[in-house]
């Protein structure tokens, strides 16, 4: 007689997590590098992976196009689907749309081999009012994009911005990856050049006058007997 299933739906997955605030914890019992099921495992199966995260982001909010997702709460482990969002290029296009939730026009090939359909993931949403609850009050805070995040992993926005687009630093990435040489010597001489007593450029006119005075005196004590 087979064991009966664990993991069948969202309200299963999150009832294993620990809640942190609005981060849903899933318990790092196997010293794994993320949280994962087994290959074997009937969501695994169901939704070609094993990550715990992508398949709770399927389930409550729609099938990524990106290849990953990133958490983007400071929470180890937390499974949080509105913790998350896909790479960049992905977001942008979603904005574009009349509903960001609805899938990319590059989906429509292999969608079926990444997630159930429409019903089937319906079925699969939570249900105990507690999640819900939860879930909907993190969304809140979070927003779509996750800026909104109170314990967020990338800080530092204010002054950054691309496109109009607020771009995440962190302590770590605030330091630059690659330094050109010829960037160095410039600033180098750019600090040394600052160091050097301003000169200010001489009225035209002025130069002019002093200069024509200058020639007139001279040929003064030229012609002087």
């Amino acid at each position: 007689m087979s064991r009966p299933v664990k993991y069948h739906n969202a309200d299963t997955l999150l009832e294993n997590c620990t809640t942190r605030g609005y981060c849903f914890v899933w318990p790092n019992t196997s010293n794994s590098l993320a949280p994962i099921l087994t290959a074997n495992s009937p969501l695994a199966k169901q939704f070609a992976t094993t990550s715990i995260a992508r398949i709770l982001f399927t389930i409550i909010k729609f099938p990524p196009a990106s290849s990953r997702i990133t958490r983007w709460c400071t929470t180890e482990f937390c499974v949080n689907p509105w913790h998350h969002r896909e790479a960049k290029p992905f977001m942008e296009k979603r904005r574009k749309q009349v509903l960001p939730f609805d899938d990319l026009p590059e989906q429509d090939s292999h969608r079926h081999l990444i997630a159930p359909d429409e019903a089937t993931l319906h079925a699969l949403k939570p249900t105990n009012p507690i999640f819900t609850d939860l879930l909907a009050q993190s969304a809140g805070e979070a927003g779509y994009d996750c800026m909104g995040l109170k314990n967020r992993r990338f800080v530092g926005l204010s002054h950054i911005h691309h496109k109009g687009e607020e771009v995440p630093r962190t302590g770590e990435n605030s330091k630059p990856v690659l330094i050109m040489r010829s960037m160095v010597e410039k600033q180098k001489r750019e600090a040394e050049e600052a160091k050097k007593p301003v000169v200010e450029d001489e009225d035209f006119d002025l130069f002019t006058s002093k200069l024509f005075d200058a020639i007139g005196k001279s040929k003064s004590s030229n012609t002087t007997p």
